[in-house]
């Protein structure tokens, strides 16, 4: 490959992981923003709620004051003449003037909160507008520079695609239609497959731990079907879908042959949850090599994998112990290939 080929594909790939960083964080702006503000305007009608509460208690009070005070008339004391309901008309008079200010007041600071909130409302609809409008329109254009970079990298001529430099430096500028090619990855040896996994996933922000343990359940789907689609891309088969689900403690996920599932319990570890998926999808790349002759290049390994798949073959942790569970082929290959990512991209766990 000559030095300016090589540049070339650095610096294409370069622009796409930023065009991808790009994409996802104006996604997860979107999402936040929207979800911050719905946040604050439930809390504000709580608020307004619990004010307009207390005015009315403070009205109702001025109002006892004022009926109480105009039914006690003028009650003279047979002896001395003295008007009996003069001390007590002076007690209401005494507690009705703060107790009226007090109203004033709070019908002057509910004033003052409602205009903020008209103006909150009106920045609401704002971004909205922008959530809406704007950030899709702005994402495919970006969508459409990865998309020409993608086009760029699969029409180039001969790059020497067979060796690992080459290999390496191609793998972040896969298109998802590559998913469609039922033998596309098969003959690369798992390391290589496994590096070129981390290179797909590495432009996600979402999957930084700060950001991950920020996200709510429905934004965790989202980016866990992205990992998978983005392996499956990698390994040359068909993407499946992503589960998220309650399980019991003792269980990160499972692959059922139709989809990944995921425990919702073990997933604040964004390590882990990456494991999981990436351990998860090996398993339906096992299970797409078994269903498809000549899909993974190693005979051995496939009959090794159909072997252990029939019923009565497969030995579970339970009830064979963790280490004949992690021995047994389909394992041993799923446990490397996902360790292999999660060590990549966590070198130093992912909390």
């Amino acid at each position: 490959m000559s030095t300016e080929t090589s540049s070339s594909l650095s610096v294409n790939i370069q622009c796409l992981e930023a065009l991808e960083t790009l994409h996802a964080a104006l996604g997860l702006f979107a999402n936040r923003g929207t979800s911050c503000l719905e946040l604050y305007d439930r809390k504000f009608q709580s608020k307004w709620s619990e004010l307009t509460h207390s005015l009315h208690s403070l009205q109702a009070r001025v109002d006892s004051i004022k009926d109480e005070l105009a039914s006690l008339d003028y009650s003279p004391d047979e002896e001395t003449g003295e008007d009996l309901n003069a001390e007590r008309r002076s007690e209401l008079r005494n507690d009705l003037s703060p107790a009226q200010d007090r109203v004033d007041d709070l019908t002057a600071a509910m004033g003052q909160v409602q205009d903020a909130y008209e103006e909150f409302q009106r920045r609401t609809r704002e971004f909205a507008e922008l959530a809406g409008e704007h950030v899709p329109r702005s994402q495919g254009i970006l969508q459409q520079h990865i998309d020409a970079i993608n086009h760029y990298q699969s029409i180039k001529p001969n790059l020497g695609a067979n060796q690992p430099s080459a290999i390496n430096m191609t793998s972040a500028a896969q298109s998802h239609s590559d998913a469609t090619n039922p033998t596309s990855g098969s003959d690369l040896p798992g390391s290589v497959i496994s590096d070129r996994g981390v290179d797909s996933l590495r432009g996600m922000i979402q999957l930084t731990p700060k950001v991950w343990i920020s996200l709510n359940d429905e934004e965790r789907v989202t980016v866990v079907q992205e990992i998978e689609y983005k392996l499956a891309n990698v390994q040359g088969r068909p993407a499946v879908p992503v589960v998220a689900e309650k399980m019991d403690s003792r269980t990160y996920g499972y692959f059922d042959e139709h989809a990944i599932h995921i425990n919702t319990k073990m997933w604040d570890d964004i390590s882990e949850t990456v494991d999981t998926i990436a351990h998860e999808g090996r398993h339906a790349y096992q299970h797409y090599a078994i269903k498809h002759p000549m899909f993974h290049s190693n005979v051995e390994e496939v009959a090794s994998w159909r072997n252990n798949n029939i019923p009565g073959n497969y030995l579970s942790a339970e009830k064979y112990g963790q280490a004949r569970y992690k021995a047994q082929p389909i394992e041993a290959d799923a446990w490397t290939y996902a360790s292999a990512i999660r060590l990549r991209l966590y070198p130093l766990g992912g909390d």
